[in-house]
């Protein structure tokens, strides 16, 4: 059984998920050597896609360039890539394959259910090219239960050489990747391969199960690098191959690679938690639990209790009570958590006490709070995610009178009031004036201020974040800022910063210069 095994590393490509598909370049050399003179057989190096409006990096589309280095550097491996199949045509395979021949040998493509037809007729166009097909056929747990997807398996005889198995949602159990494999294989006279995910830290369990049943390729990445809690290891799939069927491994080559992606890993920290767990045992997607784990906006609870809200399809939640229709503002100042809001306060403060009769204070978070204790102006703090226990903490060092404002209900990812605070809680109705992001700081505070008639909106300590050494997560607040901020000003009005900023989209204006 083993000798007929085959392996595949999808490192580069899964892996992206964490990395934005670009890998520094050193690590890209050391893994392309390394699997050159390891047992693996084919290495799945990235996507070829058409252009998205988002910055994705290298391995997403993998220049001329990219793909003659990884048959330089590893010659001797078959050389797979990925295709999103909801994403390409037909017509769209041609251009993105033109320059991939003699230098690609198979194209897998992913495969909603759903697109099962679809896919059969873009496989036959990349045939046609003169590469071989695979199709990764996605959330098992749920597609071998269905008879009519199971009917269609075999028009893939003949016409494809290889078909996967995903356990998507990492939450299949071993009996039940015995029971699809073998399901499968009744049905087809092509190749089997298992991909599975490492939600329940099954991966390893559920492949040697998958082998066993029939299936002779198996995926991994290094350090079970990729998406939500990632994948099998390849290091520990490797070892076991060495010391059960006598396949030569070098380990000090393995070592070395391995280190290298180890290091990768303190930084993205990729791998299960609860939230994973949970996701994979509910067969939920892990699209929005990575976005949500990789946030440091949201608390455990919050994410719990969107996982259950998905699983049951409900709307849990309370209603509060909205703002006065007869408050309203000329002025609103939103302090937000960097460290300018901070450094700045007495001349910022001084900026409130000239305008306190027409001015709303609102927290976008409540880090900087505390600062703004006694300036007896109406204030607010935005409740989202985690920020009801950020404030809870600090209940003694802020206003009195402070309020709080949360996002309308029902919350997607629920709500945490100090109770001191629940009397002095309220909702929004809506938040109109953009389509994303909406249960972020920064949009209840702009809505906030649309809707107590704002006529002019001031900013504070909205630093940004740039440079080489910034962290993922700091680029990611930073860029949803920009968004909202894009939208209010497109459709709305300026918005005015008192403090040094990188937002580029907040007109300066310093608040030295309008107190003096």
């Amino acid at each position: 059984m083993y000798k007929k095994m085959k392996f595949l590393d999808c490192t580069l490509r899964d892996g992206g998920y964490y990395t934005g598909w670009d890998f520094d370049e050193e690590i890209v050399n050391t893994y392309l050597k390394s699997v050159e003179n390891l047992p693996i057989d084919v290495i799945e190096v990235g996507y070829r896609s058409n252009p998205h409006e988002e910055y994705l990096g290298e391995f997403f589309y993998l220049p001329t360039e990219t793909l003659d280095k990884v048959k330089s550097l590893a010659p001797s491996k078959k050389v797979a890539i990925m295709f999103n199949e909801k994403e390409i045509l037909p017509k769209d395979s041609e251009k993105l394959l033109k320059s991939a021949i003699e230098k690609v040998d198979l194209v897998r493509l992913a495969v909603d259910p759903k697109r099962f037809d679809d896919a059969l007729v873009l496989a036959k166009s990349i045939k046609k090219q003169g590469f071989e097909v695979a199709i990764n056929l996605m959330y098992a747990s749920k597609w071998m239960y269905d008879k009519d997807i199971l009917k269609k398996l075999p028009k893939m005889n003949g016409v494809i050489e290889y078909f996967n198995i995903v356990d998507s949602y990492g939450g299949m159990l071993p009996k039940e990747i015995k029971m699809v494999v073998t399901a499968v294989k009744k049905r087809l006279k092509i190749k089997l391969g298992f991909h599975g995910h490492n939600n329940l830290e099954l991966g390893f369990a559920n492949a040697l199960v998958a082998m066993e049943a029939g299936c002779e390729f198996i995926d991994g990445t290094m350090t079970g690098i990729g998406r939500g809690a990632g994948n099998m290891r390849t290091e520990l799939f490797l070892s076991w191959a060495s010391m059960k069927s006598g396949i030569k491994v070098d380990f000090d080559i393995l070592s070395n690679v391995v280190s290298m992606f180890e290091k990768l890993k303190e930084k993205h920290q990729w791998g299960t938690h609860l939230p994973y767990i949970v996701s994979g045992l509910g067969s939920l997607p892990q699209k929005d639990v990575m976005n949500w784990v990789t946030k440091r906006l949201y608390s455990m609870n919050n994410i719990m209790y969107a996982l259950e809200n998905k699983h049951t399809g409900g709307k849990n939640g309370f209603k509060l009570p909205g703002i006065r229709e007869s408050e309203r503002y000329l002025k609103t100042l939103l302090i937000a958590g960097g460290s300018n809001a901070v450094h700045h306060k007495t001349a910022i403060k001084k900026w409130i006490s000239k305008h306190k009769k027409d001015t709303l204070l609102i927290h976008v978070s409540a880090r900087n709070a505390k600062h703004y204790k006694d300036i007896d102006v109406p204030q607010f703090v935005c409740l989202v995610g985690n920020e009801g226990h950020r404030l809870e903490s600090m209940l003694g060092e802020v206003h009195p009178n402070l309020r709080c404002i949360l996002p309308p209900s029902p919350r997607e990812m629920g709500e945490y009031i100090p109770t001191k605070m629940k009397d002095k809680a309220h909702e929004l109705s809506d938040v109109k004036f953009t389509e994303k992001y909406k249960d972020s700081g920064t949009a209840i505070a702009i809505q906030l201020s649309i809707d107590v008639g704002a006529k002019h909106l001031y900013t504070a300590g909205y630093d940004g974040h740039s440079g080489p050494s910034i962290e993922k997560k700091d680029y990611e607040v930073s860029r949803e800022n920009d968004y909202l901020f894009d939208i209010y000003t497109k459709n709305i009005g300026v918005i005015h910063t008192l403090t040094p900023s990188d937002h580029t989209l907040l007109k300066t204006c310093s608040v030295y210069g309008e107190v003096n």
